[in-house]
């Protein structure tokens, strides 16, 4: 594990210097930094990551809150549209710039699905226990739940505990860390029993062998092609497959094939 820390601490370090001045700590550093890896899938941009950080004194222990609705980053209630089918992730994250587990992470986040799921909680009243920054998060995500409700929509309930550690210390397989376990099963506990809906529960320790896995990896990318008209369907009975024909102008090919804009 020694070696994972020091070539995540090489990594993290390029991305410091290539950055600037953009950070005021080497926290701050390492939140941004894990979470364009975090959501690398999703091509998060730079300005992107850091709007959704959050945390401060006063952030009941969650650091990031990103929201996506149909795949698509929200921000604001004036961003979401209403589709026949409706999936809505949210995924709260905690950073620990250490090479430790505390299960303190894990215990403020129990906490805080006291406000996160309760639509009718009076968030007037909790301003001063509370950041700005994160209330306004909650407050967008009620509105857009309640947006949303009469499409039945998934929500996908997302919490991320990120380190430099070693989960094989929570997870085993030499040792668990059965406290913390059992601590995963009260979070999941009190997320469901919110009833919201359609509601699955998903829990992550983001350490730092996970994350250099993660800077291995390309991201996926899903392209938009614009087309003169609607494909053709086509089933292929030997594999069991569909395909589909089309016609698209030239130009647009072009840009779909191209990295930027063609004139």
């Amino acid at each position: 594990m020694s070696n994972q820390l020091t070539l995540l601490n090489v990594h993290l370090d390029d991305y410091i210097n290539k950055n600037g001045n953009q950070f005021q700590t080497k926290d701050k550093a390492f939140e941004v930094f894990s979470t364009e890896q975090i959501f690398k899938n999703q091509d998060i941009a730079f300005d992107e990551a850091l709007l959704g950080l959050v945390g401060d004194s006063k952030d009941y222990g969650i650091d990031g809150v990103y929201i996506y609705l149909n795949d698509e980053l929200i921000n604001n209630l004036e961003e979401v549209e209403i589709q026949s089918k409706m999936k809505l992730d949210l995924h709260f994250l905690q950073y620990k710039n250490t090479n430790t587990i505390n299960e303190s992470v894990i215990d403020k986040f129990i906490v805080a699905t006291n406000i996160i799921f309760d639509l009718d909680k009076d968030l007037e009243s909790i301003k001063k226990a509370v950041s700005e920054n994160l209330i306004e998060k909650i407050y967008l995500i009620h509105n857009i739940i309640k947006k949303i409700a009469i499409k039945h929509p998934t929500l996908n309930i997302n919490f991320y505990h990120v380190c430099k550690g070693d989960k094989q210390k929570i997870y085993g397989p030499k040792y668990k860390n059965h406290s913390y376990l059992n601590k995963i099963s009260i979070l999941r506990e009190k997320t469901l029993q919110s009833n919201l809906g359609k509601m699955n529960f998903n829990y992550k320790l983001i350490d730092a062998e996970y994350i250099l896995n993660l800077l291995r990896k390309e991201p996926d990318y899903s392209l938009a092609l614009k087309l003169n008209e609607n494909p053709i369907a086509i089933d292929y009975r030997e594999s069991d497959q569909r395909g589909y024909i089309a016609s698209v102008n030239v130009k647009e090919y072009y840009k779909f094939l191209c990295d930027g804009d063609i004139t």
